[in-house]
């Protein structure tokens, strides 16, 4: 289970919820946002050897989109000036 910001910034750096180092073979179980705290993402995985059931990396992708469209999502942070955030130009695929 992974309860968590999309972003926070309190340690200097941007740490992302879609950046997290989930590996290919994940499955997702249950997504969805925090109904009384929008910035919150309750997210419960588990590891599946089955490639039509690994599906974590599309949902981290959809969060990227959902984070680069709704600014309020990016964390606020205890450091000066808040240099990290979503840019569009972080998630051109490669």
């Amino acid at each position: 289970m992974n309860i968590n910001r999309y972003e926070k910034r309190t340690v200097g750096e941007a740490i992302r919820f879609a950046d997290y180092p989930y590996g290919k073979n994940w499955e997702v179980v249950h997504s969805e946002p925090s109904p009384f705290q929008p910035h919150i993402h309750y997210l419960l995985t588990k590891k599946n050897n089955d490639p039509e059931k690994q599906n974590i990396e599309i949902l981290l992708e959809n969060i990227r989109k959902h984070v680069l469209n709704n600014p309020k999502l990016q964390g606020p942070g205890n450091f000066s000036p808040q240099k990290d955030t979503y840019k569009k130009s972080d998630y051109v695929p490669k």
